[in-house]
């Protein structure tokens, strides 16, 4: 025989109140839960649209998050606060993709402080990372969307020429074929795997591998290879490379250091035996120098460079890279400045921003 238990209506009743309560609060808690997910979403799904809103005033809530985007400094966060307010800019966020806008409102700026260098310097700063933060989101997936006449390198065991792309066609592209040094064509065989090396207007440069289907002859002779989406990014200029033509002269350099261990001072002496070369292209942070001795890298250079009829510059920089240039024989120098002052460095991107 099982013992049976039983209880008192009143504990029964109890009993049952007890759950029915706990059911309760566990709906409760769940419709809680539910409607608070759902007005946080709502919430955000309105403070996503209204950051977006392109006819909103910019704030300097806006400037704060996009100084931590761009990396700004404070005396840049500053300056961009100030050209928002003295422009009215609506919604600074999403006018940074409108390139037409920037350029006005910074134009406008360089025209008012153009005569102090300091103030320069910044503007341009700003407008520089600006431009950096667009190009280091620009990931290329095809080969389909390389412009004609692009310059193109072909990488090849050790040796580098120099291509360009003649057409860009649902087949492939259409190349110019690579010759050596005299000017005689190189025959890569069909179905060989190469690498070509190539910068867009972004300043970003890409290496691609594609591969040769074949050659064709019609005012010239091409060269025709694959269409390939195995792209990479292969470096990104932090600032952008002006082609120049111009002679220029430069001297090693000496180093001497003095002072206390804690403040070492650094002065950099430049020898007095001059060399002839020819500058190549210059940026904010750099430059190349065309020159017939073969310097080695990682040495300190001085140069005097022109970049305007009225302006001789005096530069340090460290050489970083050296090459040959495979259609004169000449050697390449690839500088990156140590010391170069304002006046020089706003004039450079005055030069490529087209500000007068």
């Amino acid at each position: 025989m099982f013992l049976q238990i039983r209880f008192s209506p009143q504990i029964e009743t109890l009993r049952y109140t007890i759950v029915y309560i706990a059911l309760f609060i566990v709906i409760i808690a769940a419709l809680v839960i539910f409607f608070t997910n759902f007005f946080v979403k709502f919430l955000e799904k309105r403070k996503k649209q209204n950051f977006e809103n392109p006819n909103r005033k910019t704030t300097k809530q806006d400037i704060s998050l996009i100084s931590d985007i761009l990396k700004l400094t404070p005396n840049e966060k500053n300056l961009l606060w100030k050209i928002c307010e003295e422009n009215s800019v609506k919604n600074l966020y999403v006018e940074l993709k409108n390139e037409e806008f920037i350029d006005s409102i910074f134009r406008k700026e360089f025209e008012q402080i153009k005569d102090d260098e300091n103030k320069t310097d910044l503007l341009f700063s700003i407008r520089n990372k600006i431009d950096f933060h667009k190009s280091s989101t620009m990931k290329l997936n095809s080969s389909t969307v390389i412009p004609t006449n692009q310059n193109m390198t072909l990488l090849l065991n050790e040796d580098r020429y120099e291509l360009t792309l003649i057409e860009n066609t649902k087949e492939g592209l259409i190349l110019s074929t690579p010759k050596d040094i005299l000017g005689n064509e190189i025959n890569i065989p069909a179905l060989t795997k190469i690498n070509l090396i190539f910068s867009l207007t972004n300043n970003v440069a890409y290496e691609m591998t594609s591969r040769i289907i074949r050659y064709q002859t019609r005012v010239i002779k091409e060269m025709i290879t694959t269409h390939s989406k195995d792209i990479s990014i292969l470096h990104r200029r932090n600032f952008t490379r002006l082609p120049f033509n111009t002679e220029c002269i430069f001297s090693a350099v000496q180093i001497v250091t003095g002072g206390e261990k804690k403040e070492v001072e650094v002065e950099y002496r430049p020898l007095e035996k001059k060399h002839a070369g020819k500058l190549t292209d210059i940026s904010a942070d750099g430059c190349c120098i065309e020159t017939e001795l073969p310097i080695r890298a990682n040495q300190y250079i001085y140069a005097e460079i022109q970049i305007q009829a009225n302006l001789v510059s005096k530069i340090i920089g460290k050489i970083v890279a050296t090459e040959i240039n495979k259609k004169n024989n000449m050697h390449i120098l690839h500088i990156k400045f140590i010391k170069i002052d304002k006046k020089t460095k706003n004039t450079i991107f005055s030069i490529i921003y087209n500000y007068k």
